[in-house]
């Protein structure tokens, strides 16, 4: 069965949404929770029946990743309360929800973010991630909530 539209139309759609995904990212700072480290030198060591040594280090891992950043209408963030406006529709909505949209790579990062910042505010995975795109899933969707 023929496709409605041809490879040459999908890659030029494909490369105008990545274009507005450029072109409206801002920077989205993340923190995971640091991994500890035991270090010893004995040989005899057994991290199953020997207590754990005295050296341990923590292992944090942050960084910078883009992403397209969306704010729930007539929204204030001071308002961090988790109370629910009823919609026309009725569909029931947090305050303090925000919608932030990342490529494939960049939300595999942040899905084991536990701190994430930007505007001036800490955030926190409020709901899992839902995969879209125009044609291949290529960017993921995640809710994040003010944290109090």
């Amino acid at each position: 069965m023929a496709n409605l539209i041809n490879s040459s139309l999908r890659i030029a759609l494909e490369s105008a949404i990545d274009s507005v995904h450029e072109t409206f990212a801002r920077d989205i700072f993340y923190w995971k929770t640091p991994q500890e480290i035991y270090l010893t030198e004995d040989v005899n060591y057994n991290p199953f029946y020997s207590k754990p040594p005295e050296t341990l280090e923590r292992v944090s891992e942050s960084g910078v990743i883009r992403g397209r950043v969306m704010y729930n209408k007539d929204q204030k963030l001071e308002e961090s309360v988790r109370s629910t406006e009823k919609q026309q529709i009725r569909i029931d909505q947090d305050k303090g929800v925000v919608r932030v949209k990342l490529r494939n790579q960049d939300a595999a990062i942040m899905k084991d973010a536990v701190n994430i910042n930007f505007d001036g505010f800490d955030f926190e995975i409020d709901r899992s991630a839902r995969p879209h795109g125009l044609f291949d899933p290529k960017y993921r969707t995640f809710y994040l909530q003010v944290k109090n």
